[in-house]
């Protein structure tokens, strides 16, 4: 499972993350900006190009950093730099949610990343309704992150904010995954499938 997942997670956010760390360090905070989003962009043609699938965590860390760049371009603001994560989190939030659309949830390709799921797998009824249902649950969660570090932001002190914000990433973050595992094994188990954690 490791395997399947470091490529996906090096290119999807450890790489870009890197890159924006050292152009911040070389050029400016917009100069980082702009590189990191190149990478991601270039990261999703090259897989295009190649007829490759492009990974959740890619198409994921390209949306955000489209949002955070646009924004970031748009305004010199401190407030308006901190803001962007909320931002994202709310665009990423209608991404996941108009992605049920489609025949492959974003959510779907973003658990591909981490676990291969077979096609097999994937045609079950209830292994479809779990991931609908986990896409409102991450929607709902990334609301709720965006709106309370908002809050946060507008009404404390900068310190404060990055203080507050590091400690909701890991409940949110956590608390979503934790949930996500619990109600997938739940589920597979009702219905006949074998859950091994072998």
């Amino acid at each position: 499972m490791a395997r399947h997942a470091l490529p996906n997670i090096l290119e999807g956010t450890v790489w870009p993350f890197a890159i924006f760390y050292v152009f911040l360090f070389a050029t400016n905070v917009w100069g980082a900006l702009l590189a990191a989003l190149a990478y991601s962009y270039i990261g999703v043609a090259r897989r295009l190009i190649k007829g490759q699938r492009v990974s959740g965590l890619l198409a994921l860390t390209t949306i955000t950093l489209t949002v955070r760049t646009i924004l970031g371009l748009a305004s010199g603001s401190v407030v308006v730099y901190f803001l962007q994560p909320s931002l994202a989190k709310a665009a990423l939030a209608v991404a996941l949610l108009l992605s049920l659309t489609r025949a492959e949830p974003l959510l779907v390709k973003v658990a591909r990343d981490f676990v291969p799921l077979s096609d097999e797998m994937m045609e079950r009824p209830c292994v479809r309704r779990f991931f609908v249902h986990a896409t409102v649950l991450w929607v709902v969660l990334l609301v709720v992150h965006s709106g309370l570090a908002t809050y946060v932001l507008l009404n404390e002190s900068v310190g404060y904010y990055v203080a507050f914000k590091s400690v909701l990433n890991l409940v949110v973050k956590g608390g979503g995954i934790g949930l996500s595992f619990a109600w997938f094994v739940y589920i597979a188990r009702r219905n006949g499938m074998k859950v091994s954690f072998a």
